[in-house]
This record gives structure tokens, C-alpha cells and sequence, in this order.
């Protein structure tokens, strides 16, 4: 029961459960997620639950695109109140926005937009405060060492929000010439990967997609150049990424990436409603959610003899 929808279509279940299909009606506030890919995104199941428990008449929905005109265009002809953005539209929706606030403007990086009742939209970051504050909740950043892997719309928040608080940012990508430009735009440093081995962080976090399911290849760093007092990844589908697995071998602290994906979450949720998030029901049905796939996923991987 619940799966008689076509394939490549929603189930009839999930279409009542997930995006509450049947309490839909002309004063509904639509929401949505918009990047590529968005189809594992929990997002929608995140901010549903939020809505139902704050009984807020609203959905949340998965609007996949790969061109930002697309999204542009959906924005205009369906009357959308809100949506996340995520990679790889972060940096390129920003010259789109109306207005944003100061720190998005700062960052170069918006994951939140708000559209008035006349069609403008307007930016928020959420994403600075989701890195920030599960740090401050462990370490003092001020003077604090931190790697920062990756130089894109989540590793700029990362770096801004970081350097705001007083720690001494070090950048490492993958293309150097990017980390090298945000370095200088940041006015922090540079790593170099032939001294990882050699050198310490207080804080290793990794705000790139590598180690996110399906994402090749999977590691980024040997456990030999994995040495912080804790290790942060932005990475939140699996939970147990190789980076916190490899982490944890070495007895390294770590704190995962749900955290900082139902804090931006909650923040964008009082953002559209003006009112508290439910922030434990979030986190409670992403977990549940991310449990249910690795799960899923277990089952439907091959024995190993």
C-alpha cells in the first residue's frame, strides 16, 4: 500500500507524510530546497515535521535544477514564500537578491532566501551560525587553530564565521589556486598538504561534499595527517562519514555534520515563521531518517564472504 505512483514519482505514503499532501489548501505557504542534487536532501522531512508540530500551513519541497534560470523562472510562476539553497547555486544567487543580510554580503554566500508579496528576494546565511556556534559550545575560538577543507559556499561561511571569532584559519583545497583566492579574500592562510602530516590543529573541519553518499572518492585525508582535538564535518548523509570514522580510531572528539545541517535548518525555520523551531523534533527525524537509509543501504549491499 502507498507505492502505486509511477516510477520516478513520489509514493502516495510519503506524499501524505512527507509533504502532507492532504492538508494542502489555497493558503498554504510553499517553501522548497534548490540545488543538484537535492533528491536524497532531508531537508523537506525536516522542515515538515517542523511545520506540523508548530502547525504552521506550509510544505517544503525538493526543487531540483542544475541552471539557476530554471529556478529563477520557477520562483516567479509559482508563488514560493521561501527556499534553502544549497550547492552549487550558494555563491551565484546572490547578484539575483534584492537585499541581504550583512553577513551573507560579507561572506559572498547566501543558503536562505526570503520573497516579499511583490516578488523580491532577499538573502539570509544561516549556515555561519550553524559552524560558529557547535564550536563555541566545545572550544574557545579565539586564538584556536582551525583546517578548513574545501573553498567553497560552505567552507566560505565556515572561514568568515571563524575568522569573525578570532580563530587562525588555515585553508587546504583541492585546486589551490581557489583555497589561495578565498585565503586572500578572508585575509587568512594557506595550507599546504606536504605539511599536514608534520602539523596540529585545534579544530580539522571539512566543508567539502567528499565523504557525502555516492560522492567519489570517499577520503580526503590519510589517518596520519588527521591530527586536531577535534574533528568537525559538514557532511551530514552518511552520519558516520570516513572523516569521523577515522577520526574517532585516532580518539579524536568529533561532532557530525546533522548538527550543523538541523541548526541552519531551525534558523531558516524562524526565519520564514517568525516563530521558535522545534529543534530536537529535527534532529530527531533526521537521524531516524539517516538510521532508516544506512540501513537501506546495508541490506542492499552485496555480503562480504
Amino acid at each position: 500500500m502507498g507505492e502505486e505512483t509511477g516510477p520516478g514519482q513520489i509514493a502516495a505514503r510519503t506524499l501524505m507524510d512527507t509533504y502532507r499532501a492532504g492538508q494542502i489548501d489555497a493558503a498554504t505557504r510553499i517553501y522548497g530546497v534548490t540545488g543538484n542534487p537535492v533528491k536524497h536532501s532531508l531537508s523537506p522531512i525536516m522542515m515538515n515535521t517542523g511545520f506540523r508540530r508548530e502547525t504552521v500551513n506550509a510544505v517544503y519541497l525538493p526543487l531540483q535544477t542544475n541552471k539557476i534560470g530554471d529556478l529563477l523562472s520557477l520562483v516567479r510562476e509559482v508563488p514560493l514564500h521561501g527556499f534553502s539553497v544549497t550547492m552549487p547555486f550558494k555563491q551565484e544567487i546572490m547578484k539575483h537578491l534584492e537585499r541581504t543580510d550583512p553577513i551573507s554580503e560579507k561572506v559572498g554566500a547566501c543558503n536562505t532566501v526570503v520573497r516579499s508579496q511583490e516578488g523580491k528576494l532577499y538573502g539570509f546565511n544561516t549556515d555561519v551560525a550553524a559552524v560558529v556556534r557547535p564550536l563555541e559550545k566545545r572550544l574557545q575560538l579565539k586564538g584556536a587553530k582551525v583546517l578548513v577543507l574545501g573553498a567553497g559556499g560552505a567552507a566560505r561561511a565556515a572561514v568568515f564565521g571563524l575568522k569573525e571569532k578570532g580563530a587562525e584559519v588555515f585553508i587546504l583545497n583541492r585546486t589551490p589556486e581557489t583555497g589561495q583566492k578565498l585565503a586572500r579574500e578572508a585575509k587568512v592562510k594557506s595550507a599546504r598538504r606536504d605539511q599536514l602530516a608534520k602539523s596540529s590543529f585545534d579544530v580539522i573541519l571539512n566543508a567539502t561534499p567528499t565523504g557525502m553518499h555516492g560522492v567519489k572518492p570517499a577520503t580526503l585525508l590519510e589517518p596520519k595527517e588527521i591530527n586536531a582535538r577535534l574533528v568537525f564535518d559538514l557532511v551530514y548523509n552518511p552520519i558516520d562519514t570516513p572523516l569521523i570514522r577515522a577520526a574517532r580510531e585516532k580518539n579524536i572528539p568529533v561532532i557530525t555534520g546533522v548538527e550543523m545541517f538541523v541548526h541552519q535548518g531551525a534558523r531558516q525555520f524562524e526565519i520564514w515563521t517568525g516563530k521558535p523551531a522545534p529543534e530536537e523534533e529535527m534532529m530527531r527525524v533526521v537521524i531516524h531518517a539517516l538510521r532508516q537509509r544506512a540501513e537501506a543501504a546495508a541490506a542492499a549491499a552485496p555480503a562480504h564472504r
